[in-house]
């Protein structure tokens, strides 16, 4: 079956949509599905490229994730094109037809513009005036040169998921009305997203790797490019 044939279906709409949603006060949360997602929902492979264990009650909460219809979903990277198939015979099996997702590299994407053009990210500019909790790795913490960064909830390096009710609970004894969850927890992103979303009137970005280059980490074959993107405009300013 061609590749523009196959399910999901996907929905128009860049990061400037969801930025304009986030500034007009339409709250929202965002996970993302990317080839590790489906690698565990497909039952592929035991493990994913950072070691990181597909454990069967990880699997289940993603499915429940998948299931909500109040999250924004996106779809994308690698997964497609090697795996399409499978993902669309998925898709029918488990009564998902109708499951519309974004691409979920649409802040990638919107990061690349800026640096290729040496402007300021403009998700920045939104998150200017807000509380800013994150959720990801110790150095994530660094993050707060960027962004005012009220908490950071530190995940461990490995099968983070593991800790999902810890980390869980911390995001929400710190979070109020009016803030902005920024999740970077490898495969249990999608699963922190659906159990956070509807316990507080705000926002919740699932975000992978976009700003390990902002960190100067280097983590994907990309973000060589976009670190050395960015250190070319720090030179030109």
């Amino acid at each position: 079956m061609p590749q523009d044939a196959l399910l999901p279906k996907m929905r128009p709409g860049t990061a400037v949509d969801f930025l304009r949603d986030m500034m007009s006060g339409l709250c929202f949360s965002f996970a993302r599905y990317g080839d590790s997602d489906w690698h565990s929902l497909l039952e592929i492979n035991s493990t994913n490229a950072d070691g990181h264990g597909h454990f069967d009650s990880l699997r289940q909460e993603k499915l429940k994730g998948l299931r909500n219809p109040e999250i924004r979903k996106g779809y994308g990277g690698q997964i497609r094109r090697l795996n399409g198939q499978e993902v669309h015979d998925w898709l029918i099996e488990n009564s998902m037809e109708d499951l519309v997702f974004y691409q979920q590299d649409i802040f990638i994407y919107m990061l690349q513009d800026s640096l290729a053009h040496g402007t300021r990210f403009p998700l920045l500019d939104v998150l200017d005036n807000r509380n800013v909790v994150t959720v990801g790795p110790d150095y994530h913490r660094l993050l707060g040169v960027w962004m005012p960064v009220m908490e950071h909830v530190e995940i461990p390096g490995v099968n983070c998921y593991q800790e999902v009710d810890r980390i869980a609970d911390e995001v929400l004894d710190g979070i109020e009305d009016g803030d902005v969850v920024l999740i970077s927890a490898g495969m249990a992103s999608t699963v922190l997203v659906d159990r956070l979303h509807g316990k507080f009137q705000g926002w919740i970005l699932d975000l992978g790797s976009v700003w390990e280059p902002l960190l100067g980490r280097c983590t994907r074959t990309w973000h060589k490019q976009f670190i050395q993107d960015l250190q070319r405009n720090a030179t030109q300013r």
